[in-house]
C-alpha cells in the first residue's frame, strides 16, 4: 500500500505529537519538587536521570545516540517507504518512533533521559517509554495475527 501525502502528514504529526507530549510532561514534572503521588508503592511520580539504557544499564552516550538515530532512520524508512505494510503496522511503528524521538531529544540535549513515573517501586519510566512499549506490543500483535 503506497501512502498518500495526507497519510504521511498524519503519521508524521502523530510521531511529533508523542514526542512533544513526552517533552512537555517531563518539563512539567521536572519543574516541581518530586512528589510521592498518587499511590505509593504502586504508582508514584518521581525524578530520575537515566544515563544508560533499560534499567539504567551503563552504555556510552555516543553509542546510545548512534544506535537510536539508526533505529529511528530504519523506522522512518519502514513507515514511509515499505510497499507491503498495512496502516495498523505503520501506526504501531509510528508510535515507537514518537517515543524514540522523545527520549532521543533528552539524551541529545541533557545527556540523560528524564524518567518520572515509578511503577511498583521498581521501574521508572516516562511517556516515551510507554509509547515505545505500546508500539512494540501493538506491532507484535499485528504480526502474530497475520501469521494465524
Amino acid at each position: 500500500m503506497r501512502l498518500e501525502t495526507k497519510q504521511r502528514l498524519a503519521l508524521s504529526a502523530l510521531a511529533a505529537a508523542i514526542a512533544t507530549v513526552d517533552q512537555i510532561s517531563k518539563y512539567a514534572i521536572r519543574a516541581q519538587p518530586a512528589p510521592s503521588w498518587p499511590w505509593p508503592g504502586f504508582l508514584e511520580l518521581t525524578h530520575h536521570q537515566n544515563f544508560g539504557l533499560i534499567a539504567n544499564t551503563p552504555v556510552p552516550r555516543i553509542l546510545i545516540l548512534i544506535v537510536t538515530l539508526a533505529v529511528m532512520i530504519a523506522l522512518v524508512q519502514r513507515i514511509f517507504l515499505a510497499e507491503k505494510l498495512g496502516i495498523n503496522e505503520r501506526l504501531a511503528l509510528t508510535i515507537i518512533l514518537g517515543g524514540a524521538l522523545g527520549n532521543f531529544v533528552d539524551r541529545l540535549l541533557q545527556g540523560y533521559v528524564f524518567d518520572w513515573i515509578l511503577i511498583f517501586n521498581t521501574s521508572i519510566i516516562n511517556i516515551a517509554d510507554i509509547a515505545i512499549t505500546l508500539g512494540i506490543v501493538g506491532y507484535a500483535l499485528i504480526i502474530w495475527r497475520k501469521k494465524k
